[in-house]
């Protein structure tokens, strides 16, 4: 089912994923250490993807489109 998206709601979430993003890269900044579990074996080591974009996905266990994305 497709709902209408009026042009205010439309902005009003991407300033929330501006904000969403600023904080992370805030809260993140001092976290160069923090090592990520991997299914290819290695761990992600956040310093090593100092200067590359990064993708961070947001999602909730109750947000059925997120569910249909990452179903496992």
């Amino acid at each position: 089912m497709q709902y209408p998206v009026t042009g205010f709601a439309l902005n009003t979430s991407r300033l929330a994923a501006i904000g969403c993003l600023f904080a992370t890269m805030v809260a993140l900044a001092g976290c160069s250490k923090i090592e990520l579990d991997r299914n290819e074996g290695a761990p992600l080591v956040w310093s090593d993807l100092r200067g590359q974009w990064v993708l961070v996905n947001y999602w909730a266990e109750w947000c059925k489109p997120c569910l249909k994305e990452f179903p496992n």
